[in-house]
């Protein structure tokens, strides 16, 4: 309605001066006596559906103290997150989603039970994807990934023999190579999540499976910063 500065804080929040505005008394003329301004906001980018923004103006008159307004609430809705594509990280596939509420992984098109984290370590050849949920009851799905075991390297690493296999109270895992100090053999399921470290002191290390769920497990051996996939152990209920 009138010339306008703009600025915005280091807090983020949009100042308006109206230098000299000078508007006459409402009693004297209620549609002059009214300022306003029209805007519109880029919002950032990432935002997750469910994400409320907020809005407060402090209105200043002279030196007065402000007039606080009444709080505006925007909730971001379902969206197209942009690309859903599962990404393959050696023997590793990566959800495209961040931070969702839940997510579920499938291999054609039947769910994999337990499967409910970022990544996944697939045992078999097929067609996964994933389905997340954000707020708001928004699911979103990726788009299908066909796994082929064929030229991946380290599924069928020879570097490790592990042994019995399947296993029922303990397993052993021998080195057929040099294993540096600090060396520690990590167990996970199928999602990626840790069961088990045991630290390598020599070539052979033996595993309990009293804390392990039956199941095929995943072998890795983490040293100087690298993770290395050794195989995998079946491991029997007791």
């Amino acid at each position: 309605s009138h010339d306008v500065q703009t600025s915005i804080e280091p807090s983020g929040d949009l100042v308006l001066r109206f230098e000299n505005i000078m508007l006459p008394d409402s009693g004297a003329d209620l549609a002059a006596s009214q300022g306003y301004f029209c805007y519109r906001i880029k919002a950032n980018t990432g935002l997750m559906p469910g994400t409320r923004i907020l809005n407060t103006a402090r209105i200043f008159f002279d030196n007065n103290p402000p007039i606080i307004t009444n709080t505006t609430s925007n909730m971001v809705e379902c969206y197209d997150l942009g690309d859903h594509l599962i990404v393959q990280d050696s023997v590793r596939l990566i959800s495209p989603f961040s931070n969702p509420t839940s997510q579920q992984w499938y291999l054609n098109g039947e769910v994999i039970e337990g499967a409910v984290w970022g990544t996944l370590y697939p045992m078999v050849e097929g067609v996964y994807h994933v389905e997340s949920v954000f707020p708001v009851n928004c699911k979103i799905t990726s788009e299908p990934y066909q796994f082929d075991l064929t030229g991946i390297a380290g599924v069928e690493t020879t570097s490790a023999l592990v042994y019995p296999n399947p296993a029922r109270g303990v397993f052993s895992v021998r080195m057929s190579g040099p294993v540096g100090s600090g060396a520690v053999l990590a167990v996970s399921d199928i999602t990626g999540r840790t069961l088990n470290r045991s630290s390598v002191v020599q070539s052979t290390t033996v595993v309990s499976t009293q804390d392990l769920s039956p199941g095929v497990l995943l072998l890795h051996l983490e040293q100087g910063g690298v993770r290395t996939f050794l195989g995998k152990v079946v491991v029997m209920a007791e």
